[in-house]
């Protein structure tokens, strides 16, 4: 029963702020703030961290801080008008820095800051090479392909 709750009040978190899109799938929340301005960005982003965090101790959840992250996309040749200082740009939650990334997986795919396929191919690579070496390690005890073949 418990777990039915836990579910009812995940999927109810997108109610705790409106200055962001929420998209949740299974247990991962993923929150999208959008500005143009990089110091409203980050303020626009820690009040919704904050709703949220309220939220999550008004329904006694937790949060689990060491897989709190965020990434920052910019555009390929983005020149901010003004560079804010250190402090302007973090996140935190419940006074906790929430830890900047270049890149993440979001629903199976990696992303990076620029919106880059270059990690997630990298990251199928890897995959690939390791499922092609057990293949070529059992390939000796696999019938030939004609035996594999039903007779009609």
């Amino acid at each position: 029963m418990r777990t039915k709750f836990c579910i009812i009040y995940i999927n109810d978190i997108y109610n705790s702020s409106s200055l962001g899109e929420f998209v949740l799938f299974a247990d991962d929340t993923n929150i999208f703030v959008e500005d143009k301005c990089i110091k409203k960005l980050y303020s626009k982003a820690n009040k919704i961290l904050t709703q949220v965090h309220s939220y999550m101790k008004c329904n006694l959840l937790h949060i689990n801080f060491k897989k709190c992250c965020y990434i920052h996309f910019k555009p390929k040749n983005y020149k901010p008008e003004s560079e804010p200082n250190q402090e302007e740009c973090l996140l935190t939650l419940n006074n906790t820095v929430i830890n900047q990334v270049n890149e993440a997986k979001f629903l199976g795919v990696t992303v990076d800051s620029e919106l880059n396929w270059n990690p997630h191919i990298q990251c199928l690579k890897s995959k690939l090479k390791c499922e092609i070496g057990k293949l070529c390690r059992i390939r000796h005890s696999v019938p030939p392909y004609s035996a594999l073949i039903p007779l009609l």
